[in-house]
């Protein structure tokens, strides 16, 4: 076969390993520090691989030319087209939002998003740049891969709280500090590329080269190229490299791949039952057989598998050394090596068995379901930034797990149930309620990690596994294995945030002008807009946006991991954006407005005693010296309060006590600076 794609060129990879690194940011300042990259680089990132059609070296071209009209450029962004309904896009998975605001001639990124929004806002400033048409990239596939400038290595090492890309884009867009730089984007109109991060993007792209759509990207020329990419990884094979038989069974070049009609591959040799059905789609490799009555669709069969009588494989990945009984359904499935599944089992669809796992006879899997043989999981990829609950009294709901003879369950859980991070990935399940008597295997359970504050901020001294507060990581850590939306447990940030629509409204108008420090006077104005909008009356309105200025320390995109508490977090965001909107509503020398701010802050001090309350004298201290409330008010409304106390119209509980001992001391200082002037 005479094809470009066959040739071979002289390749020299070198491993740089850095045990240390916890996010792409680390490896990048690494790699800075070693003083590796001295050129323009093609940079692949997001925790997956890029499968693509097109030469990417055409993309130094273009990067080299953005370079030659705008020397400030250090980056390309690579996107590619997609079709108007591409949220119902196979390509387009729960994960994939991003939202891009660029010139539609230059292409300069002037905004950025990659956070799941159902609005986004943008800054009425950039409209007011000079000869610029703005264009929003809506119908778009973020390819995860950019072509950098070696000052890209420069600025991760230079700010150190820069750990993925997402989060450098959007500082080198919006953050003072590093200004001078710009960042342009690359759209591709045409060519196949998807970029493979989750378990459905990697099944996708399995069938897409089943199918044809990843041409030449296909079966019959992969397995051509086999012999001269295995030549090449076997002489960089070293204490570093080294690869398992999963490994070579996948560069095994000793087996032919015929390709027949309806997109049929056969591997080598196989036995194919007269009775068995392979409709369209569907890979077999050599070794395996294929008995009667079974219905084959869509689906990958590795190497030396046996499929048992009348079992349906539909949409499903297969890999090596699969044993799969008699009367079996599997649908959008992934069967790692060496797996076990014996008589009527049926697996619903985007369930994943890993290695060595034996499902029993007569189980029922539902949906999404991940399990696992072992107690020990490499953390690779999407597993480092998760949690996994351990529990080894836990076991399996009735919802998730049923089997044929109808055997009661328990649906209670243990009340020791414990959250550890990924050092110790794994959950125990009974066996006989997971997988079946005899069956073997345990369910891993994954729940989102958040912003990696303790539940109160005094007590995250030295906790060096909790501090990564990144936009992106909070935003990845949201989805599945499989791409897909899942439910946090509760946190702070989202706990503390009211029902209310307008609140919330008003807590991510300041959150985004918090992050790309809008002027103040700007956020007032989007404040206004958004009052007959929601049709709330002034006092609500004032309401909330004073609970929302006391609330949004607690936002997961905002609370710094560099300050310990509460204060300190807020004490930021006021000198950056609140101090002047609480100038602007609550009016010094307006009476009911200063009144009201003292009681919505009264209200919310009480409420989160322990995590707002405690700084009742630092907030009241700063409002005062930053000549936002008068000592007049301040005296004035703690005396009702006492008032109230005396007469027993108000209960201190005594929870509450720590927060009105600090009231008083604060109160006692306010008196006694007053008779010292």
């Amino acid at each position: 076969m005479n094809s470009q794609w066959l040739r071979t060129y002289s390749k020299f990879i070198k491993l740089i390993p850095y045990e240390e690194a916890r996010s792409l940011g680390d490896c990048l300042r690494n790699l800075e520090k070693e003083n590796i990259i001295n050129h323009n680089f093609l940079l692949l990132y997001g925790n997956g691989t890029l499968l693509t059609s097109e030469k990417l070296n055409t993309l130094f071209s273009v990067h080299n030319e953005n370079i030659r009209q705008d020397r400030n450029c250090i980056m390309t962004l690579v996107y590619r087209q997609l079709n108007s309904n591409h949220f119902e896009h196979p390509s387009y998975t729960d994960d994939q939002h991003v939202f891009v605001l660029r010139d539609n001639n230059t292409h300069r990124v002037y905004d950025y998003s990659n956070e799941y929004l159902d609005k986004y806002k943008i800054s009425l400033d950039l409209f007011k740049q000079p000869n610029i048409t703005m264009e929003i990239l809506y119908c778009t596939l973020d390819c995860r891969l950019a072509i950098c400038s070696p000052d890209v290595l420069h600025l991760f090492q230079d700010n150190f709280d820069f750990l993925t890309i997402n989060e450098f884009v959007q500082g080198v867009l919006f953050e003072t500090k590093i200004t001078g730089h710009t960042i342009y984007s690359h759209l591709y109109e045409t060519g196949y590329f998807l970029s493979v991060h989750n378990l459905r993007l990697y099944m996708k792209a399995t069938f897409d080269i089943l199918r044809r759509w990843s041409y030449p990207l296909v079966p019959e020329i992969i397995s051509s190229m086999d012999k001269q990419l295995f030549s090449i990884v076997t002489t960089l094979v070293s204490s570093q490299i080294k690869l398992n038989d999963s490994d070579v069974s996948f560069y095994n070049i000793s087996y032919p791949i015929i390709y027949d009609k309806h997109n049929i591959y056969k591997q080598g040799d196989i036995k194919l039952d007269r009775l068995s059905n392979i409709e369209q789609d569907v890979f077999i490799g050599h070794n395996s057989q294929i008995l009667s009555g079974v219905y084959l669709r869509r689906s990958c069969i590795g190497q030396n598998c046996i499929i048992g009588k009348n079992t349906q494989i539909i949409n499903s990945i297969l890999w090596n050394h699969v044993q799969i009984g008699e009367n079996c359904i599997i649908k959008n499935s992934i069967i790692c090596n060496n797996v076990l599944i014996r008589n009527n089992v049926q697996i619903d669809k985007e369930c994943m068995l890993c290695e060595n796992v034996i499902i029993g006879t007569n189980v029922h899997l539902n949906q999404r379901m991940i399990i696992i043989a072992s107690n020990f999981i490499t953390s690779t990829g999407i597993i480092d930034e998760i949690e996994i609950i351990k529990n080894d009294d836990i076991s399996i709901s009735s919802e998730n797990v049923k089997c044929s003879n109808s055997k009661q369950r328990s649906n209670s859980t243990s009340s020791s149930e414990k959250f550890i991070n990924s050092s110790n990935e794994e959950i125990i399940v009974s066996n006989s309620d997971l997988v079946g008597i005899d069956g073997f295997g345990k369910e891993l359970i994954f729940n989102s990690v958040h912003d990696g504050q303790a539940e109160n901020f005094e007590d995250t001294d030295n906790d060096e596994d909790d501090d990564s507060e990144d936009d992106d990581k909070n935003q990845l850590n949201a989805f599945d294995a499989w791409g897909y939306r899942i439910e946090r447990r509760e946190n702070r940030g989202s706990s503390v945030i009211s029902d209310d629509d307008f609140q919330e409204e008003v807590i991510r108008t300041l959150k985004r002008a918090y992050k790309k420090n809008l002027k103040p006077n700007n956020i007032i104005d989007e404040l206004n807009i958004l009052k007959p909008t929601y049709n709330v009356s002034p006092t609500e309105f004032e309401q909330s946006i004073i609970r929302a200025i006391f609330l949004l320390p607690l936002e997961n995109q905002i609370a710094n991991p560099e300050q310990l508490n509460y204060w300190n977090t807020l004490k930021l965001t006021m000198d950056k954006i609140s101090q002047t909107i609480l100038k602007n509503y609550m009016k010094i020398t307006n009476e009911q407005a200063q009144m009201l701010l003292l009681n919505e802050i009264d209200l919310i001090c009480l409420e989160y005693i322990q995590l707002i309350g405690v700084y009742i004298a630092n907030i009241l201290m700063y409002l005062y010296d930053n000549d936002v409330i008068d000592e007049q008010w301040i005296l004035k409304w703690y005396e009702n309060k006492q008032e109230k106390i005396k007469n027993n119209q108000l209960i201190i509980k005594l929870e509450e006590e720590i927060y009105y001992d600090k009231l008083k001391q604060f109160v006692e200082w306010l008196q006694n600076a007053e008779s010292d002037v």
